[in-house]
């Protein structure tokens, strides 16, 4: 009878084996979580984000009888950042105004990098056919010299990168800001073509 059983044991040891190399596995994911994370790279901004408005106060394509009745505003916010040879777009939006369409509102996340050190809001309309795509590595590639020669109203300068589009404005924007502060405003305005305009940016936390 032992002998009998003996070899019974023998016979399905092999089977027993199987069955132990499938279920020791099973046992041990059985003690994780069940909502186990999984490790994700971290995200560069993580502490919230501020809410910016654009609002048209004064369009500048609504006196003349020949004006269109309406802006085509291409809105651009880049981080500035220490290790990158060129400004990062943050914002990248091409919007169209009018009177029944005077705001647009976005978000801009809040850097939490000690390398970037500011933003820069760019503000074009734009009056030629070239796209977004088109006009939006030029001003990233050439915004010091865009930058620089809106400063010194050097036109010929900003002829020279921009071509027809009109540079309405443009902002540097501090990143390391005091804690209290939850608002930032910042207001365009100026003639095109005997046309006022005033446009403000509306940054909030």
């Amino acid at each position: 009878m032992k002998s009998s059983v003996t070899r019974l044991f023998l016979k399905n040891s092999k089977l027993i084996w199987v069955c132990l190399v499938f279920l020791f596995p099973a046992c041990r994911s059985s003690q994780l979580p069940a909502s186990h994370p999984i490790a994700e790279p971290a995200p560069s901004s993580v502490k919230g984000a501020w809410q910016l408005t654009l609002a048209a106060d004064d369009l500048t394509e609504d006196v003349s009888r020949v004006s269109s009745g309406n802006d085509e505003i291409l809105l651009l916010v880049y981080t500035v950042h220490d290790s990158l040879a060129q400004p990062e777009p943050m914002i990248r939006r091409l919007v169209v105004l009018d009177n029944a369409h005077r705001t647009i509102r976005d978000s801009l996340p809040t850097p939490v990098s000690p390398l970037v050190r500011e933003w820069v809001l760019v503000l074009l309309e734009m009056d030629s056919e070239r796209n977004l795509k088109e006009i939006e590595p030029i001003v990233r590639v050439y915004l010091k010299e865009v930058f620089a020669a809106y400063q010194t109203k050097q036109q010929s300068g900003l002829n020279k990168y921009l071509g027809d589009e009109d540079l309405l404005g443009i902002q540097r924007i501090s990143v390391l800001s005091p804690e209290n502060q939850s608002v930032k405003k910042f207001v365009f305005k100026g003639v095109h073509l005997f046309d006022t305009y005033q446009y403000t940016v509306t940054l909030q936390r």
